[in-house]
């Protein structure tokens, strides 16, 4: 097999096996092979000297080690959104938790602001505690419950 070491001036340098087909499915019209090899661990060890040297940013992941761990697909592994999966706004099911609504109930600091000042009497000292204090300090936790260890 041979790899090809690719250089698309101004964007990137990298490495693949099938060439053309990385070309097209990334939008470059325009890239120069600077080496082959038929050794894949040399070309990615090449891939990120040659990065270093043309001032890219170095890939973290070796091109090999990037291989073995890309999910292999197939007909029995591979998951085809539908079309109502897509309209929802998920790849395959459902809406992004920031599209669900979820987050902005847990951040919404307006919300957060409203529960720190509901204020509740404790039923064994009759003190008022905001809902903060009153957990901590009342209700099971208060020093004048009979019984008490405090």
């Amino acid at each position: 097999m041979t790899y090809y070491i690719y250089h698309v001036p101004g964007v990137k340098i990298g490495v693949t096996n099938q060439l053309e087909k990385r070309m097209s499915d990334q939008g470059f019209t325009e890239w120069e092979i600077l080496e082959t090899h038929t050794d894949g661990w040399l070309a990615g060890n090449r891939e990120q000297e040659l990065q270093k040297e043309y001032g890219y940013p170095v890939d973290k992941c070796h091109y090999m080690v990037s291989l073995k761990n890309r999910p292999k697909w197939n007909d029995k592994t591979r998951q085809v959104p539908s079309r109502e999966s897509c309209v929802l706004g998920g790849k395959v099911t459902g809406k992004k938790n920031v599209e669900s609504g979820h987050l902005a109930k847990v951040r919404d600091p307006h919300k957060a602001m409203l529960g720190s000042l509901k204020r509740i009497m404790c039923e064994h000292c009759g003190k008022d505690a905001n809902t903060g204090n009153y957990k901590r300090w009342h209700g099971d936790n208060c020093k004048h419950k009979k019984g008490s260890h405090f």
